[in-house]
């Protein structure tokens, strides 16, 4: 991946973990709509099922973003998209358990 990415608003990318996977779009800078299409769902959501959010995000620095969110189940998500190595670390809350994930991404338009 070789982007130059300052701002999400309008992106979409795929996010493969090792176990599932989502895709993403960034309607603007606060709203991520994302769906999950392969694997287990830890809040029940379907398969196929767009979900809508309000996140937080912070541009770190060129084609790096911290971006966090709480689902309305109450699960709170907290990523670090690295655009230039394609990577993505992920930490979610649930409850009092801690998940740490690290997964691949790659953007779609």
């Amino acid at each position: 991946m070789n982007p130059q990415l300052t701002q999400l608003s309008g992106l979409r990318f795929q996010i493969d973990y090792p176990h599932f996977s989502f895709e993403n779009q960034y309607l603007d800078e606060k709203t991520i709509v994302w769906k999950l299409f392969n694997g287990p769902s830890m809040t029940g959501i379907a398969a196929g099922e767009e979900v809508t959010e309000q996140a937080t995000v912070i541009n770190l620095a060129v084609n790096q973003f911290l971006v966090s969110w709480v689902e309305e189940s109450g699960l709170g998500v907290t990523q670090h998209l690295n655009f230039s190595s394609g990577q993505i670390h992920s930490l979610i809350r649930d409850d009092k358990n801690i998940i740490a994930e690290t997964g691949k991404l790659t953007i779609l338009n």
